[in-house]
């Protein structure tokens, strides 16, 4: 073979990237991120890995078995070397997926013996609803804890940052809004088994995006539609010492909603390159609810799902589209002065859009912000302005000795591979602070913090990112 790409393309590998010089991620299909590994080095050696598979892959009989790969302190998974001359176009590349003893308990059960563990660090129950419980883990006043308990498994997650839980929890998958999620099984929690059954796994197929319910997305469009425009007293407007105007936000109407008093945000999402369709909507919510003042509606699509602000342009058209959007953009007129910008939340983005400090796009969690800039970057949607950024919420928050939120990390890696630059609030800032909490300085204060943002080499090299930095990074590979 003449390169690893090639390779890893004729074996069935999807979203082959070289992310950095002789490091290549890639997908199989199956896989919801592109969590496969390969490297080479100048002497023609590949190493390849699969983040996902603790079974490792199944690969052609020459590849050996190497050094297992380290992801954290108790986890890690095989990798596999072989000379680059070695491999032949058209071998294939499968996660091996071993025999199983399935685990079967009783869901009550194990529901029980979590409440009993968690109860047992200091946390409290504060209410439960659509098999969910709420509970308060004593680092705030409000219950924004969550547990889960289905098929023998309970997961645990929080709204305040990622959760940090000592064994026999192990760390799970990120939940579509970007939180951290942990697991223990029914084993795990000391629970007898009803039975065990062996079976082998199937190999799941390519994921597909599920469909939006298009009966909601309707009706949310309907809701923004006939509702009153933001109050410009509205808590969620008016928080952070600062009044912003709501630019296209709607009160969700009394006689046909039953979020009265809260303000509706139509999610959208791309459909190709250019068109984009309703997804679902967002509450900002008049008073808070369940530990938060944000919530999904119910049905919504929230994976890849954005808020442009703003959002008329889009929510007045038979066919939205992000070209019409830009377009819309200063009547129209060429956009030279103010750079693309990627953020988390919708607040966030109206402080950088009233403050004039760039055209602001809200992809609703950390979580979701590379899905975003990867589309607009890979669509040439960014070519349209002077410049690309991601801005980043100051998340330096220490929990447990960890870092309580993956958010800075995430915009890093997600402005490194989309070629975006990164801001990051001042040294010094309180810790979560964004656009709105700098906006409260003035706009000059949100201007310079999308006007020095930097390379994400650059922004993970500052002072304060650096020391942060050490308590989320993976354990490296030695080439």
């Amino acid at each position: 073979m003449r390169s690893i790409d090639e390779y890893l393309i004729a074996a069935g590998a999807i979203e082959v990237k070289e992310v950095r010089p002789f490091l290549w991620q890639f997908r199989l299909p199956g896989d919801n991120v592109a969590a496969g590994r390969a490297t080479t080095t100048r002497d023609g050696q590949v190493r390849i890995w699969h983040r996902g598979s603790r079974a490792g892959l199944e690969l052609a009989e020459h590849w050996r078995v190497s050094t297992p790969v380290a992801l954290d302190p108790d986890r890690s998974v095989p990798s596999y070397v072989a000379r680059l001359d070695d491999l032949k176009p058209g071998e294939k590349i499968a996660k091996r997926i071993p025999p199983q003893q399935r685990y079967i308990s009783s869901d009550a059960e194990v529901e029980s013996a979590a409440i009993q563990v968690l109860e047992s660090y200091g946390w409290k129950r504060e209410g439960r609803g659509r098999g969910i419980h709420y509970l308060n883990d004593g680092n705030g006043s409000t219950p924004a804890c969550r547990l889960s308990v289905k098929n023998g498994i309970a997961s645990v997650w929080t709204f305040r940052g990622d959760v940090d839980l000592p064994a026999p929890w192990r760390p799970g998958r990120a939940l579509p809004t970007g939180e951290q999620t942990m697991y223990a099984t029914a084993k795990d929690l000391g629970v007898a088994a009803l039975s065990t059954v062996a079976h082998t796994p199937e190999l799941p197929s390519t994921p597909s995006r599920p469909p939006i319910d298009k009966a909601l997305a309707e009706q949310i469009v309907g809701w923004w539609k006939q509702g009153e425009p933001a109050p410009s007293d509205h808590r969620h407007l008016t928080k952070s010492g600062v009044t912003l105007q709501g630019t296209d936000l709607r009160l969700a109407p009394p006689f046909d909603s039953p979020y009265l008093g809260d303000l509706i945000v139509p999610l959208l999402r791309p459909v190709d390159g250019e068109k984009i369709e309703v997804a679902g909507g967002q509450r900002l919510c008049a008073t808070p609810q369940l530990g938060t003042d944000k919530l999904i509606i119910p049905g919504s699509r929230l994976a890849d799902s954005f808020v442009p602000i703003p959002l008329s342009p889009l929510l007045e058209s038979d066919r939205p589209s992000i070209d019409k959007w830009i377009q819309s953009l200063d009547g129209g007129k060429a956009l030279k002065d103010r750079p693309l910008v990627v953020c988390e939340g919708v607040a966030t983005a109206l402080a950088i859009y009233e403050s004039g400090a760039g055209y602001p796009i809200a992809a609703i969690s950390s979580g979701n912000i590379g899905n975003v800039a990867k589309w607009l970057s890979e669509n040439g949607h960014t070519a349209n302005f002077p410049d690309f950024v991601i801005a980043a919420d100051y998340d330096i928050g220490i929990r447990n000795g960890k870092l309580a939120s993956q958010a800075i990390k995430k915009a890093l890696d997600a402005a490194t591979e989309c070629g975006a630059k990164v801001a990051i609030p001042p040294p010094g800032s309180s810790v979560g602070a964004d656009a709105r909490d700098l906006y409260a300085s003035g706009a000059k204060a949100v201007c310079d913090y999308i006007a020095t943002a930097q390379p994400p080499g650059e922004a993970s090299q500052r002072q304060d990112i650096w020391e942060i930095l050490n308590h989320c990074r993976e354990s490296g590979v030695e080439r």
